[in-house]
Order: C-alpha cells, then structure tokens, then sequence
C-alpha cells in the first residue's frame, strides 16, 4: 500500500492530466483515467469504473443546472429519469452481487 501522501499525489496528477488532456483534444477523459488508475494506483476494474462513474456523475452537475436554469428541462421528464435511474442501479447492484 502506498503512503497516503504518494497516492494522494498520484490522484490529483491523474485528475489534472486525464482533465487537461480531454479538454485539449475535446473528447472524455474515461480512456485516459481508467488506464492510469489501474496502472499507478494498482485498483481493479470495477473499483475504477466505479470511481469513474462517480466523476461523470459530479462532472455533469454544473451542466444539469445550467439547463435547469434556462428551462430546457422537460419538467415532467426529469422525474420519470430520476425514478428510471434509480431502479436502474438498484436492479444493477442486485445483478453484480
């Protein structure tokens, strides 16, 4: 196991790389990211999938309420997603486990 101070490095350099490489290139970091945790931080695939499913899902926040705020949210279809999506990694969890 790596001392706290190195994998705290090496989380913040992945982040800042894969974050400066995607946006020059204009594509998603997920290609670069999951490779390097992998490779530096020594986590499996579903433990870096995992932790990449959570940055998507931070990442898309600010966009989320930019749309809110200029009305381009279909009202009545934010609440069948959110109920979608729920049921949607329930019924997931339950399956991988």
């Amino acid at each position: 196991m790596m001392e706290p101070a190195l994998l705290a490095l090496w989380i913040v350099l992945i982040g800042t790389v894969t974050g400066f490489l995607a946006t020059w290139l204009g594509v998603g970091g997920c290609f670069l990211r999951i490779p390097l945790m992998m490779m530096l931080l020594g986590l499996s695939i579903k433990e870096v999938y995992a932790v990449n499913m959570a940055v998507i899902a931070l990442a898309t926040i600010p966009g989320v309420i930019a749309h809110y705020r200029m009305k381009h949210v279909y009202k009545k279809g934010r609440y069948f997603g959110t109920v979608d999506a729920y049921l949607q990694v329930a019924l997931r969890a339950f399956l991988e486990y």
